[in-house]
């Protein structure tokens, strides 16, 4: 590519040859002489060893060695660049990324090797000034063309969405700091703080200051206790899961991130041990699958005390209004002062993104169809999970109303429902040869299959993404969300109440266990070489690994729940779980904003390595939870609280029966009686109303 980078004199020189040109571009022609001008200065400057000039041009990147494995992307000394300053004339440095070569190589077909070089300029150079200048200098180098020139600036307006993000964020410290004085204050001086915060009949304001106080809310988020009648191992599914997704999406990153992308690549595909990350996509079916329990178990128990009887309209708004607060202001602050957050040669365009990502299509997330609209949803993608649970929440009163009236026509419905759903998939795949997605991945990871052809799997048309899109659209998704109502409502017919022998416990256990393993590492030989499967193969893959997946899930949760846990149980049930169950929610939002702030402020690629990455990883999951934790002290539980208040003139009757938490998803398997530890009762937060139990959020998060 290059054959050869100058001596430091030779540099000089031929930086200095660069700016002997003809400019007639009438453009250009207004700040090329300014331009010419400093540039000149400087080159005179760093000839006399004047520290900035020095510092100026040794901010550049050099040329590197491991090009056969991925590094191309040099791009040398950012802030070396920005601190590089003569106050007197005055020169300040600017850094550019100039990419220059070819974009494949005849000996590995279709590889990349378009290198991207970091230079540093005066400011008074602009960026059309820069690529006229380099164009000549790498001219006199290499054959290899400038292919173009960024000289990326941090948009600093301050405008709406920064104002409405900054209002926002204001208006809630001050209400939680206002709260938890007021909360303080009536917990120490007056005895009604000592009565049942559930209860209706006290006082409003009482109530509204420990809805937002922090003190309140950072104890019950914390609190590892957890009230009388709930599910423990869910608290530990949920935990598991949500890291799990983390980790997949750090080691989906990581390729493109790596100064040795190629061997990056070829670990992820050719390590048998990281077929856990490769194929995590089933992460989310396990969400699915508790989703679909706890409505069908919740539900049914509030149908049958109620006789029947749920506000639908109700249902709906409760679950919206608590879901919606703490996602809308993720996206918010990621459109606007997400850009204060951070600096580095890649942070303009990566802070840039979101706003240009979310900017039109912001209210398809907010209304939960991101996973049908827009065709390319680049807004928060990897949220089309709460699209789908939300319209999976919307169809199961459906579900609810047969099963209440009729068991037999319910279980009807809900296998017919399951059947088409697994059917489609089937379909689809057949006729669309859909692969499976650690396959994608795989063919993804392969250089020179990746790049021969740029634009595959890009849908050009709706009609093509709903026939093509087996791993977002509802219909293909539905049937892992069917499985758990159904074994929801197993649960509650019998009560949480099983006897198994022990050797059906050992061969569901056994089975169970082996059969989890088959679905994520059976693809390894064909991710190992990046081979499609046949149609065949992948058919049978498309049809049956999600809701065999979801068998899976379903034996630990009734196997744990009925008492044949064993150490299973023992781990899903530790306490440690259940205040950072409490954040998983916010956690799913906000991780890939995380990763993508780490990897935008990174002055440097990063180097991949099993050690480098798996620091990474728990650093980007520590940072994810404590993000998590502020949003939810600061929007999730306040919101939730309000919520719960508001409607509670909507409940069907007064009960003093306990309710889960945002993010703390729990079966109550009875009422909780009146006199229960009023700190634990304080966890829910606020009374009963309507169809609370059915949980605010996401049920797996």
């Amino acid at each position: 590519m290059l054959s050869r980078w100058p001596t430091s004199r030779m540099f000089l020189a031929l930086l200095l040859e660069s700016l002997n040109q003809n400019v007639t571009d009438p453009q250009l022609q207004r700040d090329w002489q300014s331009c010419s001008d400093d540039l000149t200065r400087v080159i005179e400057d760093a000839q006399n060893q004047k520290s900035y000039a020095v510092q100026m041009f040794d901010s550049w990147a050099k040329p590197e060695g491991g090009i056969m494995e991925g590094n191309v992307g040099w791009r040398g000394h950012y802030y070396e660049c920005l601190d590089a300053k003569n106050k007197t004339t005055p020169i300040y440095g600017r850094w550019c990324m100039s990419t220059m070569g070819y974009t494949s190589l005849p000996y590995v077909y279709g590889y990349p090797m378009a290198a991207t070089i970091g230079t540093c300029f005066p400011t008074s150079c602009s960026e059309k000034s820069v690529e006229t200048i380099l164009r000549s200098f790498y001219a006199n180098l290499t054959n290899s063309p400038l292919l173009s020139v960024s000289c990326p600036v941090l948009d600093q307006t301050f405008g709406h969405m920064e104002i409405l993000g900054m209002l926002v964020t204001l208006i809630f410290l001050l209400l939680g700091l206002v709260a938890t004085v007021a909360d303080l204050y009536w917990q120490h001086y007056k005895t009604t703080a000592q009565e049942d915060v559930l209860k209706p009949t006290r006082p409003i304001l009482p109530r509204l200051a420990e809805c937002f106080s922090f003190v309140s809310n950072g104890k019950n988020i914390l609190s590892t206790r957890r009230l009388p009648g709930m599910i423990p191992v869910l608290d530990g599914m949920r935990v598991i899961s949500t890291t799990w997704v983390i980790m997949f999406h750090v080691f989906f990153v990581l390729p493109y991130a790596s100064d040795n992308s190629v061997r990056a690549a070829k670990n992820i595909r050719g390590d048998a041990s990281l077929m856990a990350m490769v194929n995590g996509i089933f992460c989310v079916d396990t969400f699915f699958v508790i989703g679909g329990m706890l409505v069908a178990y919740l539900g049914m128990k509030r149908m049958h005390k109620y006789k029947g009887r749920l506000n639908v309209p109700i249902y709906y708004l409760q679950r919206y209004l608590r879901l919606t607060p703490v996602y809308a202001y993720v996206i918010l602050i990621s459109m606007g002062l997400y850009k204060y957050l951070g600096d580095g040669p890649e942070w303009p365009t990566s802070s840039d993104d979101f706003y240009d990502q979310c900017h039109d299509d912001w209210w398809a997330n907010l209304l939960y169809f991101s996973n049908l609209y827009p065709l390319v949803p680049d807004c928060f993608q990897w949220c089309w999970y709460l699209a789908n649970d939300m319209q999976f929440y919307l169809l199961s009163p459906i579900f609810l109303f047969v099963l209440y009236k009729s068991k037999l026509w319910g279980h009807v419905l809900l296998v017919a429902g399951t059947l088409g759903s697994i059917l489609t998939s089937a379909l689809l795949t057949y006729f669309a040869a859909v692969q499976p997605d650690a396959v994608v991945i795989s063919l993804n990871l392969n250089l020179a299959r990746r790049f021969s052809n740029p634009n595959a799997g890009i849908p050009d048309s709706f009609p093509v993404k709903y026939q093509t899109d087996t791993y977002r659209t509802p219909w293909c998704r539905i049937s892992v969300y069917l499985i758990g109502m159904m074994a929801g409502y197993f649960l509650f017919e019998h009560k949480m109440r099983l006897k198994m022998n022990k050797m059906l416990v050992f061969f569901g256990w056994l089975t169970s266990a082996a059969v989890a393993c088959t679905i994520v590492y059976a693809l390894y030989p064909s991710v190992q070489v990046s081979e499609p499967l046949t149609i065949e193969a992948a058919v049978m893959w498309g049809t049956f690994s999600r809701p065999v997946w979801a068998l899976c899930i379903v034996w630990v949760i009734v196997a744990c729940v009925t008492g044949y846990g064993g150490p299973v149980k023992a781990f899903l049930d530790w306490s440690a779980f259940a205040p950072l169950s409490r954040l998983t929610y916010s956690a799913y939002i906000i991780h890939l904003v995380v990763i993508s702030w780490y990897f935008g402020v990174q002055e440097q690629l990063f180097h991949y390595s099993y050690i480098n990455t798996m620091f990474i990883y728990f650093g980007v999951v520590f940072v994810t939870f404590v993000c998590s934790f502020y949003t939810t002290l600061l929007i999730e539980w306040p919101i939730t609280g309000l919520v719960k208040i508001l409607f509670s003139a909507n409940q069907v009757s007064k009960t003093e029966e306990e309710t889960a938490p945002p993010n703390d998803v729990e079966i109550t398997i009875q009422n909780n009686q009146k006199n229960n530890d009023s700190k634990l009762k304080t966890i829910s937060g606020s009374t009963n109303d309507g169809f609370d139990d059915t949980e605010s959020q996401s049920a797996a998060l």
